[in-house]
């Protein structure tokens, strides 16, 4: 068996069948299918049953509600690929995806395995073009990186995109009761991983699901989401990677300046939540010796972010309505 696909399904009746189907089309054959359902109060374990009675590389487990993590590590438990790639039950992959990546990893003796997602179906390679037009780039992103583009390349946190080898996954495993848990791996993934090949075709179709863990807020998922991202900045700090830490700081305060936004534009008392994030802001910060890293406007706006909440979000306004305006 040659690659082993995970796929976490919970709730998905309506977008499972056409992500089951995407694997079944799949140009490259030697695969086997693996539908971990994690407690579905819907029509999914049917249909998840259905599919595994029809076809013998479709294989259906069953746990109680666990999280998608835990999901993932029972798949990475019953795997019995040389590879490993996961799929989420409400995207879809591209029929020339697994055929692209496997030969990209074989060709270039590599560990891991990239392509180009979408979000838009226009956008995905059309089956003529799949094994044309490619963009392939071999690089090693295994200590600190020293260029933007292998930062960059190092910044992908996206588990589904991906093509790797089982070995990688030896000693490292999804924490579980957790949102985010692929952001909190996939710096540790490409530590692991001497050889990673890139190829610029979109080839997986990314479903941005208005229900899904990015598009709703709580508390549990703020934490999280601030959490795996400082998983990274922990990483690279003990590592005694500059470059790298660098940049995780500055993604860092992105996603939390953004999940403060979304909170502010919530209806209800939300302030909790606020102070919550500035809160863990300013710890993380403090911690690590990251403000001195930050510009001389990026300070401001920090300090502001932390001790001035209105003036922070005045500057935000203004920020927007000067970008939109151009």
């Amino acid at each position: 068996m040659k690659i082993s696909i995970i796929m976490p399904v919970y709730n998905a009746e309506c977008f499972l069948e056409r992500s089951i189907q995407s694997v079944i089309k799949q140009s490259f054959r030697d695969w086997e299918l693996l539908l971990i359902d994690d407690g579905s109060k819907d029509k999914s374990a049917t249909i998840c049953k259905g599919y595994a009675e029809k076809d013998k590389r479709i294989f259906f487990f069953q746990q109680k509600h666990k999280g998608q993590a835990a999901a993932r590590n029972l798949g990475l438990k019953k795997a019995g690929g040389e590879y490993i790639a996961f799929l989420d039950a409400d995207d879809y992959m591209h029929a020339s995806m697994l055929d692209v990546l496997y030969n990209n990893i074989i060709l270039a003796e590599a560990d891991l395995a990239v392509a180009d997602y979408a979000t838009k179906e226009a956008e995905l390679f059309s089956s003529e073009n799949a094994k044309t037009n490619a963009y392939r780039e071999i690089c090693s992103l295994s200590g600190e990186s020293h260029t933007i583009k292998d930062i960059q390349q190092k910044a992908n946190v996206y588990l589904w995109n991906k093509l790797y080898k089982k070995e990688l996954f030896e000693q490292i495993s999804f924490p579980e009761k957790r949102f985010y848990e692929d952001t909190a791996i996939m710096h540790l993934l490409f530590e692991q991983a001497n050889r990673i090949v890139w190829d610029s075709r979109k080839l997986y179709f990314y479903y941005q699901n208005p229900k899904g863990t990015v598009n709703t807020l709580s508390k549990k998922k703020i934490k999280d989401c601030l959490w795996a991202y400082s998983q990274r900045i922990d990483f690279y700090y003990k590592k005694g990677y500059v470059n790298d830490l660098e940049h995780a700081m500055h993604v860092y305060l992105y996603k939390a300046y953004k999940l403060y936004g979304q909170v502010t534009g919530l209806h209800g008392k939300n302030e909790g939540i606020k102070i919550y994030i500035r809160k863990m802001v300013k710890h993380t910060f403090e911690k690590y010796k990251l403000e001195e890293k930050l510009p001389f406007h990026g300070k401001i706006r920090y300090k502001a972010f932390i001790f001035y909440p209105p003036l922070f979000e005045l500057y935000t306004k203004l920020k927007k309505f000067f970008v939109n305006a151009i």
